[in-house]
């Protein structure tokens, strides 16, 4: 067990030192919460938490989902406005190889954008690829928005 414990600090120690000033800059503005699934639903939530500027001391967060029919995408849904407004690919989307799923985000055109309740579901269509991740919702200095974790969600991992 000792060994284990000091491999996780050393590992955690070598993963810090590697974070960029920029990463680091990205994780201090951005979170992700576990996720949850509720009795009857047929998707998985969390939560993914930011501060749109920097000298922001309210956290603002909109809901993550991933459909049980539909593991390839992570939907954000902004409860503010109302609108579903970008897709991350996950692990098991079969656009893309399991080791480049942080790179495959979507969005639909602010044009495009029609007002839903989370009940209903991202859209189906309208979905334009993008090169990067989007930036952080409502920042104006651009800072792209944090990948959210690679592992999934089983029924039987979440309460």
């Amino acid at each position: 067990m000792k060994t284990i414990g000091l491999f996780g600090v050393i590992a955690f120690t070598v993963l810090c030192a590697a974070i960029s000033p920029a990463q680091n800059k990205i994780l201090a503005r951005q979170r992700y919460s576990g996720w949850h699934h509720g009795q009857g639903s047929n998707y998985y939530d969390r939560s993914y938490c930011f501060r749109a500027n920097a000298n922001d001391a309210d956290e603002q967060c909109q809901t993550v989902i991933l459909k049980d029919d539909d593991r390839g995408w992570m939907y954000f849904y902004d409860p503010k406005t109302g609108f579903w407004w970008a897709r991350c690919a996950t692990i098991e989307n079969r656009k893309v190889g399991s080791e480049r799923c942080k790179e495959l985000w979507e969005e639909i055109a602010a044009k495009d954008l029609k007002k839903a309740a989370l009940a209903d579901g991202p859209p189906r269509d309208g979905w334009i690829s993008r090169d990067s991740a989007p930036p952080i919702p409502g920042s104006s200095d651009g800072v792209v928005m944090g990948c959210p974790p690679k592992l999934l969600p089983r029924r039987t991992d979440v309460p």
